[in-house]
């Protein structure tokens, strides 16, 4: 090939060129530049009792003096300025930046930082660091498909957490809410993990950030429940009452694996003696007691008469 023979016969020049290339940037990287390097603000000695409120400039512009290749290994280290809180006053700090707090790591000799690019001072206000535990509020929205019902409450582990942060803003917190999730037509158990909303932007810490949630459906069922006994309470001791007919027949809906479990025992019938007229001998309707995740209907008789047998 043409390009073979041209590189056997220019060889001698190209190596030439090569070590010329090689010498220059020796020579440049040996000289001295000025470079300017963002630096990490890292605070020491710092209140517990204290947080700071405000936004501040987590990095600041640094020029820095040093070789050619120094400043180019600086590229790959980190670099920081400690800021002393330890004279801090209650409300508001003043750091006054110093250049010799500036610490570079891995270190590199002869790299010198010469000024702050923009400012040598960072403002800080402080207030109270405060706890409170609050509940979690969920926003997680379930519609169980036909056929299919939401038995008992959505569940949160955890359901209450404990936040932190400026006195003022945890004072207004009463609760913390989830990011909101929606399941539409749901013929299953659901769980899962949910994020918690970050209140205030980051000045309040919660001590998790994600909860999980759990949510029974169950196919949707119905049961006819006959022959419950209906009581009577807050009869006087010197009365002898029965109530007329003795009991009642009523339908009860929920979940198929909860009425699988419910018996007559479970359903409390019942009247209130203090209720009757006796001189007007009225009929009265009965209270209904059902266990928690059913409803019931179709109730029959609805209205029951009171017999009174003084002893």
């Amino acid at each position: 090939m043409w390009f073979q023979r041209f590189f056997r016969k220019h060889k001698i020049h190209f190596l030439l060129v090569l070590i010329a290339i090689f010498i220059w940037l020796h020579v440049k990287t040996d000289m001295t530049y000025e470079e300017t390097f963002p630096v990490d603000v890292v605070s020491s000695n710092t209140n517990p009792e204290y947080v700071v409120t405000n936004h501040f400039t987590k990095s600041i512009p640094v020029l820095f003096e040093g070789t050619g290749k120094n400043l180019i290994a600086l590229r790959n280290t980190g670099i920081t300025i400690l800021v002393d809180f330890q004279q801090t006053s209650r409300n508001e700090f003043v750091a006054h930046l110093q250049l010799n707090n500036i610490k570079i790591s891995p270190p590199i000799v002869n790299i010198v930082p010469r000024s702050f690019v923009e400012k040598d001072t960072l403002h800080f206000s402080l207030e109270q660091l405060r706890y409170r535990k609050v509940p979690v509020v969920p926003r997680i929205y379930i519609k169980p498909g036909p056929g299919f019902t939401l038995v008992g409450k959505l569940s949160l582990v955890p359901a209450e957490l404990t936040i932190s942060g400026p006195a003022s803003k945890i004072k207004q917190i009463k609760s913390v809410r989830t990011d909101t999730l929606s399941f539409l037509d749901a013929a299953q158990d659901i769980a899962g993990t949910v994020k918690i909303l970050d209140p205030f932007s980051g000045q309040v810490v919660c001590s998790v950030r994600m909860v999980q949630y759990s949510v029974n459906i169950q196919q949707l069922g119905e049961r006819l429940m006959q022959d419950i006994p209906v009581q009577i309470i807050n009869v006087p001791k010197n009365v002898k009452v029965s109530v007329i007919p003795s009991t009642i027949s009523l339908k009860i809906t929920g979940g198929v694996d909860v009425l699988s479990g419910i018996t007559r025992e479970d359903v409390l019938v019942y009247i209130d003696y203090q209720r009757y007229n006796q001189a007007l001998q009225n009929a009265l309707p009965a209270m209904i007691k059902i266990p928690d995740n059913i409803s019931y209907s179709d109730v029959y008789p609805s209205h029951f008469q009171i017999r009174v047998e003084s002893n």
